[in-house]
């Protein structure tokens, strides 16, 4: 299942913070929310998103002779900033 706006139940993320920049469309799956959201509420401090998903048709996406990871919404990645630290992070969902 797709997370869309309308079955949105994760606290921490709001659905434009994923969307595609491109089309506006959802791409990451329930099961991967679900992992996030565990992760964030294990680490304890905001997850701020600097990459989501994005569409085959986003441009950086249609440059590529097949679609990323990012498409595929197997791969993301974030900064996670507390207490005045920031560190770049990557992590594959389940």
């Amino acid at each position: 299942m797709i997370a869309t706006p309308d079955n949105w139940i994760w606290s921490s993320f709001r659905p434009p913070e994923l969307a595609c920049q491109h089309t506006g469309e959802h791409g990451m799956t329930a099961a991967f929310m679900h992992w996030l959201q565990a992760l964030r509420d294990d680490f304890g401090h905001p997850m701020v998103i600097t990459s989501g998903y994005r569409h085959p048709s986003h441009p950086i996406e249609a440059r590529k002779s097949s679609p990323g990871t990012h498409s595929s919404a197997a791969l993301w990645t974030w900064l996670l900033r507390a207490a005045g630290d920031a560190a770049d992070r990557k992590g594959a969902g389940p």
